[in-house]
C-alpha cells in the first residue's frame, strides 16, 4: 500500500461555524461535516505528490457526500505544524477556538472545495 486515508461523517458546533460563515443563517444544532481521518503516505513514496492526490480524492468524495448529507465542509486534525501547512495549501484554516484535545483542527468550507481543487493540480506519481 502506498497511501491511504479515511473519511467519516462528523459534526461541528454551529457556534464555531458561525465564525466562519458570519453572514449565513445557521441552525443552533451541530452541523454535518466530512472528517478526514488519518491520511498517510508510505515513507518511500513521500514527496511525489501522492498526499496531494489523496487529499483531492477525499475532497471530491466529501463534496459528493455533502450533497447527500447536507455537510457544510471538511474537517481534519493535523498531527503537527508541517501538516497544518500541507493542508493550508488546499485552503484549510484553523477552526476558531479549537479545544485542547484537537489544537490543530482545520476546516474547509464546502463552498470553497472547488476553489481548493482548482489551486491544486497534482501530478500523478
Amino acid at each position: 500500500m502506498l497511501g491511504y486515508y479515511s473519511l467519516a461523517h462528523g459534526v461541528i458546533d454551529s457556534s464555531l461555524a458561525r465564525k466562519h460563515f458570519p453572514s449565513a443563517k445557521l441552525p443552533a444544532y451541530p452541523l454535518g461535516v466530512a472528517l478526514i481521518g488519518r491520511l498517510a503516505v508510505d515513507s518511500r513514496c513521500q514527496g511525489r505528490g501522492l498526499g496531494d492526490l489523496l487529499v483531492v480524492d477525499a475532497l471530491l468524495r466529501a463534496t459528493l457526500a455533502a450533497t447527500q448529507l447536507a455537510g457544510v465542509g471538511v474537517v481534519v486534525d493535523a498531527k503537527d505544524e508541517p501538516l497544518v501547512r500541507f493542508y493550508g495549501r488546499f485552503g484549510f484554516a484553523r477552526l476558531a477556538e479549537a479545544d485542547a484535545s484537537w489544537p490543530r483542527r482545520l476546516f474547509l468550507r464546502a463552498s470553497d472545495i472547488e476553489v481548493a481543487l482548482g489551486r491544486q493540480s497534482p501530478s500523478h506519481p
